[in-house]
C-alpha cells in the first residue's frame, strides 16, 4: 500500500461542512480524499498503511481509531461522506430481477462470504442494474458512528459510473480498475452492461488475456473497442501498452467535470476510483 499525504493549502479543517469525504479501506490501511464542494476542487490525498495489517476475520474498531487519532478532523461535520472497501465480493443482477431478502443468496452464487462481513447492494439506473456486495460489518459500523449520513459504495461502482457516462450507440467501452491483488472488469455494448466481475492479478500478460478472452466470449470486436484503466501506476503503464497492441484504444481514466489541486492532478488516474467515489449516489 502506497504511504502518501498530499494538503493542498487552502485546506480548512474548520470548513469540512462543505467539503464531501470519501475513504476507501482496504485490509493493509485506508486511502481518502477530500472535495471542496463549493470549488468542485480535490484538496486532499493521503494513504495510511496500518501498523498490523488486517485479515477477513479481524474487527475494525483498532484500525478506525488508528485513523482519527492520527487526522482527529476527520470526525467533523462533511457535506457528503462515501465509503468503499477493496474486495473482489461482489455481483450485478439484472434490477427486474433482484429481491431485497434474497440479496445474500444471490452474492453467494458467484462468491464466498466471509462470516464477519455483510450484504450491501446498490441500485444502477442506467444500465438497469443492481449491484450486490459485501464488507466488513465492523469497518460500517464504527464509522457509522462517526458519520450517520455516510453512503456505502461498492467498489466496482465508480467504475460503472464512469462506464456509464461514456456508453452509446455503437460503442464497446471496458473499465478496468486494478487494486492490489485483483482487477475488476467492466464492459458495455453500446448501451448495455454486458460483463461485471472480478480476475486475480497474475501478470500483465495474464490480464491482458483475460480481458481479450472475455471480449471473444461476448463477440466484442476488439478493433472497435475501447478499453479505460485506473489503479496501481507500474501495471496500468505496461497494461495500457501491451493492450493497445489489441484494442482500438486505451487511456487512463481522469475525472472530468472537477479540478484538482496542482499537488493532487499527478495522481488522478492512479486513485481515479477514490476520487469518483464523490460523484456515486
Amino acid at each position: 500500500m502506497l504511504k502518501i499525504e498530499l494538503f493542498d493549502e487552502t485546506f480548512d479543517q474548520n470548513r469540512t461542512e462543505s467539503y464531501s469525504l470519501s475513504i476507501q479501506a482496504c485490509l493493509n490501511g485506508f486511502y481518502f480524499s477530500v472535495k471542496d464542494l463549493v470549488r468542485d476542487y480535490f484538496i486532499v490525498l493521503v494513504g495510511m498503511p496500518l501498523d498490523t495489517p488486517l485479515t477477513e476475520n479481524s474487527e475494525w474498531y483498532n484500525a478506525t481509531n488508528e485513523l482519527i487519532n492520527k487526522y482527529p478532523w476527520i470526525k467533523n461535520s462533511f457535506k457528503k461522506v462515501s465509503i468503499s472497501f477493496e474486495s473482489p465480493v461482489f455481483t450485478v443482477v439484472p434490477s427486474p430481477l433482484f429481491q431485497t431478502e434474497k440479496a445474500k443468496s444471490l452474492l453467494e452464487l458467484t462468491n464466498d462470504v466471509p462470516p464477519l462481513y455483510e450484504v450491501r447492494y446498490n441500485s444502477f439506473e442506467k444500465f438497469n442494474a443492481t449491484i450486490v456486495f459485501a464488507l466488513p460489518c465492523t469497518l460500517v459500523k464504527a464509522l457509522s458512528d462517526i458519520h450517520t449520513n455516510i453512503q456505502v459504495i461498492s467498489f466496482t461502482t465508480p467504475g460503472l459510473h464512469q462506464l456509464a457516462e461514456k456508453a452509446g450507440e455503437d460503442r464497446n467501452i471496458a473499465y478496468i480498475c486494478l487494486a492490489d491483488k485483483f482487477a475488476a472488469f467492466n464492459i458495455a455494448k453500446n448501451n448495455t452492461l454486458v460483463h461485471s466481475g472480478s480476475f486475480p492479478i497474475v501478470s500483465t500478460e495474464e490480464t491482458v488475456y483475460h480481458i481479450l478472452n472475455t471480449f471473444k466470449h461476448l463477440e466484442v470486436n476488439t478493433q472497435l473497442s475501447e478499453v479505460i484503466i485506473c489503479g496501481k501506476n507500474d501495471e496500468e503503464e505496461q497494461l495500457e501498452s501491451l493492450l493497445g497492441r489489441f484494442v482500438h484504444k486505451t487511456q487512463k481514466d481522469s475525472p472530468e467535470g472537477t479540478h484538482f489541486s496542482y499537488l493532487l492532478s499527478r495522481q488522478r488516474s492512479r486513485f481515479a476510483n477514490l476520487f469518483n467515489l464523490s460523484s456515486c449516489e
